[in-house]
């Protein structure tokens, strides 16, 4: 980049607490960092697809989740009928 520095003269000093870009190898008047240039997405390998479930135990799986939701429906209904109907109890037996 042009600084207005006429030739033979260096370029000022950066302000205190800037740091002056690094050149490192490239050609003339560009300006890299340092660190080292991050891994690209692309280079991690993709995790293998997990085992394929048979039938049966998709069907077994499936079957279970509904027996399950269904009784906790159930419950809830339950619950609620109870909390409906108020009975005295006595306080001394």
């Amino acid at each position: 980049p042009d600084l207005g520095v006429p030739p033979g003269f260096a370029a000022p000093p950066p302000p205190p607490g800037v740091l002056a870009p690094m050149t490192m190898g490239g050609p003339p008047g560009t300006a890299r960092s340092g660190a080292p240039p991050l891994p690209s997405m692309s280079a991690a390998p993709v995790p293998p697809p997990p085992p394929r479930e048979d039938d049966q135990a998709f069907v077994r799986r499936v079957r279970l989740v509904y027996k399950e939701r269904v009784a906790k429906e159930h419950q809830k209904a339950e619950i609620e009928e109870m909390g409906n109907v108020k009975t005295n109890v006595p306080h001394v037996i």
